[in-house]
C-alpha cells in the first residue's frame, strides 16, 4: 500500500514538472514567433536586456525544453500514436485496453 501512496506521489510531482515544462517551452516557443514576425523579443521588452532575470528565464526555458527532449520517446510511444501508425498494443501488452464500439442506434 505505501508503494502505491511513493509511486502516486512521484507521478504527481512529474506531472507538475511536466506542466511547469510544457508552460515554459510554450513561453519560449511564442517569443521566438514573435521575434520572428515582429522583431520583437518579449522577454527582453519585459525585464530587460541582459538582465538577470532575463537570463533565469533564457536559462528554464532552456531546461525545460532538454525535458522536453526527454519525454518525446515516451509520447512517440503512447498507444495513441502507435495505433494511429497501425502499430497498436495488441492483447496481453500492459499498456493494451481493449476500446469496445458503442451499438449504433437503429435507424
Amino acid at each position: 500500500m505505501a508503494n502505491n501512496a511513493t509511486h502516486d506521489t512521484a507521478h504527481k510531482s512529474q506531472s507538475v514538472i511536466g506542466s511547469i515544462a510544457l508552460a515554459l517551452v510554450i513561453v519560449g516557443a511564442l517569443n521566438w514567433g514573435l521575434i520572428g514576425l515582429f522583431d520583437l523579443n518579449l522577454v527582453t521588452a519585459l525585464f530587460g536586456e541582459g538582465s538577470l532575470l532575463t537570463r533565469i528565464i533564457y536559462v528554464l526555458v532552456g531546461a525545460a525544453g532538454i525535458y522536453a527532449l526527454t519525454l518525446y520517446p515516451r509520447v512517440a510511444r503512447s498507444p495513441t500514436t502507435e495505433s494511429s501508425h497501425g502499430a497498436g498494443y495488441g492483447p496481453g501488452h500492459p499498456n493494451f485496453v481493449e476500446r469496445r464500439r458503442s451499438p449504433q442506434p437503429m435507424h
